[in-house]
């Protein structure tokens, strides 16, 4: 769909095209405002009758969720274009401030922001990657998936691009085109292809009703390691080519690797004595309680998985929880600094590398 239809729409709708921000599978999404804000537009479109009925259902289910970790969205809207016989749903939601979780964390990685306030006693949790700045995104991702089970939703998609960070870095899950309603003998269908487990591999279903949930908490276990060790379980080249054996040997090297680095908390603060930071790609330590969550998310057999009350009620989770609420109060004339930081990367023309082999 080209932009002067997009601006035709918004106009009848009262607001203004500003940018395109994305696109995926079956929707772009654009940047759009009124008098006073600015929103994120996503536009899906289609003559076929099977895409229409995802479409569809995102637009429903976006809809319908309400919750702190979950975006907002504030209507939905069917349009017809006589010309070429073009069905269109779009739906109004929140713009998340920080882009997705994907670009955010690179960005927190890539060491520039340790020059804006190098000094301060109160954030250095989030200037480098220790286990207090993935906790303080997990409970919220987790409490985010917690509201789907409550509303007995699969989200079937989970990954770093389908989680926004929006203002006071407060996480927000989207994209609900492939949800889907848990129930025992759940058909599996297709997701991001290096996200899936091995239980794809071994049938079209997930039979017990209890297990349908924790399809979503394996992608979690994947984000967790990469973050760690900046490097992903399954390596790009086999796509096409991977099997369930392959996968499964995989994940445990990854499990092993997590073992060989968990210390208890006593031994790991010492690395952290007076604010002294650890490169990212020298990591020395995972903290027990994370590494162990992390080995049983990325269990291969599905039943093994904890369920979302057992990964909230984890001990080591509630005890992180605490200790984040005392030292991450946000200080809202240094996320502004954080803000204007992360504009000045973002429009910054992508640098050419030359590859030595």
């Amino acid at each position: 769909m080209n932009i002067k239809t997009i601006k035709k729409l918004l106009k009848k709708k009262g607001y203004i095209y500003k940018d395109k921000l994305g696109s995926g599978g079956f929707a772009t999404v654009y940047i759009i405002s009124n008098k006073d804000r600015e929103f994120a537009f996503k536009v899906q479109s289609s003559q076929q009758q099977g895409k229409l009925e995802k479409i569809k259902n995102e637009c429903l289910l976006s809809k319908s969720l309400n919750g702190k970790n979950i975006i907002k969205t504030y209507s939905i809207h069917y349009d017809f274009i006589e010309e070429n016989q073009l069905k269109i749903y779009s739906i109004i939601m929140e713009k998340a401030l920080y882009s997705d979780l994907k670009f955010f964390m690179n960005f927190l990685m890539d060491g520039n922001l340790t020059r804006i306030i190098n000094n301060t006693q109160n954030f250095k949790w989030l200037y480098f990657m220790n286990h207090y700045t993935l906790y303080f995104f997990l409970i919220q991702i987790f409490d985010g998936l917690k509201l789907l089970f409550e509303s007995n939703l699969v989200h079937r998609d989970i990954k770093p691009e389908n989680i926004l960070i929006a203002y006071s870095f407060i996480v927000k899950l989207c994209d609900f085109g492939i949800s889907t309603k848990g129930k025992p003998n759940l058909k599996l269908g297709s997701s991001t292809w290096c996200n899936e487990g091995p239980e794809y591999f071994e049938n079209e279903f997930i039979e017990k009703y209890e297990n349908c949930f924790k399809i979503d908490y394996y992608p979690i276990g994947l984000f967790i390691y990469y973050y760690l060790f900046r490097e992903h379980i399954i390596d790009r080249k086999y796509k096409n080519k991977l099997n369930r054996e392959q996968l499964i040997r995989f994940l445990n090297m990854a499990k092993e690797k997590i073992k060989k680095h968990e210390l208890d908390e006593n031994k790991e603060i010492k690395s952290f004595k007076n604010g002294k930071i650890i490169s990212d790609l020298e990591i020395k330590f995972i903290d027990k309680g994370l590494g162990e969550l992390t080995r049983k998310l990325l269990s291969s057999n599905i039943s093994d998985r904890p369920n979302i009350i057992q990964i909230l009620e984890n001990e080591s989770m509630n005890e992180t929880k605490k200790k984040i609420k005392k030292i991450c109060q946000i200080n809202q004339f240094l996320e502004i600094k954080l803000f204007i930081e992360f504009r000045k990367k973002k429009k910054k023309k992508k640098k050419k590398f030359k590859f030595i082999l």
